[in-house]
Parts: C-alpha cells; structure tokens; sequence
C-alpha cells in the first residue's frame, strides 16, 4: 500500500507511487505541483497532459509560440502567456520525460487549474 493518498481523488491503493511535476511559469514566478499517483491516474493524467502538450527534445525552441499562439486548453488565441511543463516518472527510465505547452492567462491560472483541465477529481 503506498503510503500517501494519489492525488487524483485521494484514494489509497496498492503498490508504489508513480510521480509527477506540473509548472506553470508567469515570467518570474513558478506554481508546482508534485503529484503522487496510482497507475491507473498516471496513465491517465499523462495521456491528457500528451494530448495538449508537446515532448521536449533537444531542440526544443521554447520561443515558438506553440500551435500558432493558441492556448493548449481552449484552442483559442492567447489572451497573456503562461507556460506550462510537465515532467513524469515512470519508472522504467533513467530520467523524467518532459512536455510543454501555453496557455491563456485564464487557463493558466494556476498548476491545480491547468491539472484539473487534464483530468476529473483533483483535490
């Protein structure tokens, strides 16, 4: 049993945790996340975070505006800029797997917003 609750609906559940970093950056200042979660929610939460964000790769060019200045979640223009990244663990790698994207101001709001936009039942 993993000792700390997933944090996807909070519920207990056998094995170890599989981990996870959402950041959303606002020029100077950063809100994170660590996310401890079961396998199911991890599957989860990365597919969606997959669907919306691109992988980072070497050649990642962070000031291209991503998908022509749209927001990943809405798929509307960009009303501010936020980025968001996320990096997951998955166990069978030697480092995290990162992605990102932008979001509006609206969107962005937070990394439990950005989270909740990803999947149901964040506490």
């Amino acid at each position: 049993m993993a000792l700390f609750p997933c944090s996807v609906g909070g519920h207990r559940y056998p094995g170890r945790a599989q981990h996870a970093y959402l950041n959303v950056v606002n020029g100077a200042s950063t809100d994170r996340m660590h996310l401890r979660l079961c396998e199911g929610h991890f599957a989860e939460v990365v597919g969606s975070a997959l669907a919306h964000l691109d992988v980072v790769t070497e050649n990642t060019q962070f000031e291209q505006p991503r998908m022509g200045g749209l927001c990943v979640l809405r798929g509307e223009a960009l009303v501010g800029r936020r980025m968001v990244f996320f990096t997951w663990y998955d166990g069978n790698t030697d480092g995290g797997t990162a992605a990102y994207g932008e979001v509006c101001v609206d969107c962005g709001a937070s990394a439990k917003a950005v989270l909740s936009a990803f999947v149901d039942g964040v506490d």
